[in-house]
């Protein structure tokens, strides 16, 4: 049962590098924080469409400065949080901008 899921799921990774990339003129975010996480531990080749180029997430993720455990500060503005998920609701309210464009 484990290799069918495990199988299952490798073929539709390999279905979804199919489906061609949205534009640059698309501007909608599809992707979640927690999956793009995953993704930056993974070398991928350029063609795939979970490298590393794609992540719209990466300027806002570079930017997280971690203090210690309980301080998160955005290197944009130099405001500072306790939990980095307040950090991430901060960086959607006051720089949708710095995200990465679609790379072709």
């Amino acid at each position: 049962m484990r290799t069918t899921s495990f199988s299952l799921e490798v073929l539709t990774l390999l279905f979804l590098t199919l489906i061609p990339w949205p534009g640059p003129s698309v501007f909608k975010i599809t992707c979640s924080r927690d999956n793009s996480k995953i993704v930056r531990k993974v070398k991928l080749p350029l063609e795939c469409p979970f490298h590393p180029q794609r992540d719209i997430f990466a300027p806002q993720h570079s930017a997280k400065l971690q203090h210690r455990p309980s301080q998160w500060t955005c290197a944009f503005c130099g405001k500072s949080f306790y939990e980095e998920r307040h950090l991430d609701t901060h960086f959607d309210q006051r720089h949708k901008n710095q995200i990465n464009k679609v790379v072709r």
